[in-house]
């Protein structure tokens, strides 16, 4: 039998312990009462969409211990579930057994640690959580975002700024040391936030010259990302580019900023610090995989402004161009839809083609069809694919591939052929190109290396061409520099030789 005694003891021992509203039940000594059926419901059925926004992590928890809502042992339960959701929930199933006020400033709380959305799923004020279409678009695209987005490079910084991201979600995408783990933490946080998030990340994404990612997330930018079969090359390559491109001497990084490709986080990144010529060669092909086509393509040109066509041979060999003939009574606009047409499904290969599929069994691929009268641009990896190229071509093979892929499409609006033309001096300049700039062979490099280990001691270097100037160099930086083919850099005051 329960005596007087143990009840008052009951009794005493949850106001001690803070839970007066339940001690109210018994005997009534304040105004704190157990939470109402209204909010006690309202939690109750909101439950599901509070374990998908609520953030308990970013202070909310320490807030709540603060405000005397929750007991140390309280946050110690929630911060100890192995995922924000679950965290939630813990928080949930906790204020549930608080007081009817735990309520209110649970939503002050909410207010205080920037969860405006939180707010609006219990009480309809605020603002509204991300929608449904949003966060499938970011979960369903995050693999491609992976590829494509580059957080560190101003994208973090601009959301932090527009109140999207805490600091504590900042140090959270920046604790992990690879990027693609990086862009998974980011969309996890992007997820839970409310809808303007995704619009704020669009425009944190154009203003850091990333509106390839736009293009991703929602079709429209006139950028597009990488295409796979360079993020490719890159790849099967990189052990080579990374000894070929000179990123020291040539100037290469400066050209990149003034073509607009790298920004000043992206020169940072390859300059800070002591890296060597390979590191930063490795840098900056990292950072040009996750840029857009547009940037590599102005990536190729810088190489080629600094001397380093060897380089874009290693990578991409040879373009050729070709112009495509038709029937004289076919208009502008036919020709326009015919070239837009090509483009799609040759260049960004929306469908296969029997031009597609030849072209890639003899090493060939489409880099470009261009404006005006059309133009298509072909690329040849090595000199086994130009003679390809040529055979196909000679042989009027190519002409009857497109026929079949193109001018059923528009045989009723008077398109009775298609013809390619290439200029004899096109394939000469390619072969001629492929001969020229091919890269130092493993037998020649190995020679230098040993070389190297020789003569690693200072010595005058003498460049005659185009001027004359002295050089205090060690016999590794020269060799390093003949191993890339370099020939000219940033000269000192002039000096007579010797």
């Amino acid at each position: 039998m329960v005596t007087l005694q143990v009840v008052d003891a009951f009794i005493k021992s949850l106001r001690v312990s803070g839970q007066d509203h339940v001690a109210n039940v018994f005997h009534r000594e304040s105004d704190h009462v157990t939470m109402s059926e209204a909010h006690y419901q309202t939690l109750n059925r909101t439950t599901r969409e509070l374990c998908e926004f609520l953030e308990p992590r970013d202070g909310l928890v320490d807030v709540l211990v603060r405000d005397h809502i929750f007991i140390e042992s309280n946050r110690q339960s929630v911060l100890s579930r192995s995922s924000p959701g679950e965290m939630a929930r813990e928080v949930v199933s906790t204020l549930q057994r608080r007081p009817d006020d735990a309520f209110a400033m649970f939503i002050a709380a909410l207010r205080e640690t920037n969860q405006p959305h939180v707010e609006f799923i219990l009480t309809g004020n605020g603002s509204p959580p991300m929608s449904s279409e949003h966060r499938r678009t970011l979960q369903t695209a995050t693999n491609k975002l992976c590829d494509c987005l580059d957080p560190e490079n101003g994208v973090l910084t601009r959301l932090l700024e527009a109140d999207v991201l805490t600091s504590h979600d900042v140090q959270r995408c920046r604790r992990p040391t690879e990027d693609v783990w990086k862009v998974y933490e980011l969309v996890e946080i992007l997820v839970r936030k409310p809808d303007h998030a995704f619009d704020d990340l669009i425009s944190a994404v154009n203003y850091t010259g990333q509106s390839h990612v736009t293009q991703v997330l929602t079709g429209n930018s006139d950028r597009v990302p990488l295409a796979e079969e360079i993020r490719r090359q890159l790849t099967r390559s990189r052990s080579k580019l990374v000894k070929l491109i000179d990123s020291t001497w040539s100037g290469l990084v400066t050209e990149l900023i003034e073509r607009g490709v790298f920004s000043d986080y992206d020169r940072q990144r390859v300059m800070k610090g002591e890296k060597s010529d390979y590191d930063r060669s490795e840098m900056i092909l990292d950072l040009i995989a996750k840029k857009s086509q547009w940037a590599f393509e102005q990536f190729i040109a810088a190489l080629e402004n600094t001397n380093q066509g060897h380089v874009v041979v290693e990578l991409i060999g040879c373009d050729l161009e070709a112009r495509v003939l038709t029937n004289q009574t076919v208009g502008e606009e036919v020709e326009g839809t015919l070239r837009q047409l090509m483009h799609e499904v040759l260049v960004t290969e929306t469908k296969q083609t029997e031009t597609g599929e030849a072209l890639a069994a003899n090493g060939v691929s489409i880099a470009a069809v261009n404006l005006g009268s059309i133009v298509i641009v072909f690329r040849c990896t090595d000199i086994e694919s130009l003679d390809n190229l040529k055979e196909l071509y000679r042989s009027e093979t190519l002409d009857a591939l497109l026929m079949r892929d193109f001018c059923p499409q528009f045989t009723e609006r008077g398109l009775e052929w298609v013809r390619l033309r290439v200029e004899e001096k096109e394939f000469e300049r390619c072969q001629n190109r492929f001969e020229e700039l091919k890269p130092m062979s493993v037998k020649h490099r190995q020679a230098l290396e040993s070389a190297a280990e020789l003569f690693n001691s200072e010595i005058q270097v003498y460049v005659i061409e185009p001027s004359c100037f002295s050089y205090n160099l060690t016999a590794i930086t020269v060799l390093d520099l003949i191993q890339s083919e370099i020939a000219l850099f940033d000269p000192p005051t002039p000096k007579t030789p010797p």
